[in-house]
């Protein structure tokens, strides 16, 4: 199985379905732990109807209203499994 992710500096923002956090606080990359696994990831979520994908974000952000740091959209991309 093999991982191919496609990176693109346009696209239509109703096509984005879902937000990726890759967040830092004190110099340091912040991961969840997730609540059904034993693992740490980044947090992410998937977009309600007419949402914002930047509130999508913001939602994901475990501390973002205790920071109120800013986002700034660096890529969008794709990404899928070859099999």
């Amino acid at each position: 199985m093999k991982l191919e992710v496609n990176l693109y500096d346009k696209i239509n923002d109703k096509d984005l379905k879902y937000a990726v956090i890759m967040a830092r606080y004190n110099n340091k990359w912040i991961f969840c732990k997730h609540r059904e696994r034993e693992t740490h990831e980044i947090p992410g979520g998937y977009r309600e109807y007419n949402e914002n994908i930047l509130d999508t974000a913001r939602l994901q952000d475990v501390n973002w209203k205790k920071r109120q740091g800013r986002l700034i959209l660096i890529s969008t991309y794709y990404g899928h499994f070859l099999y």
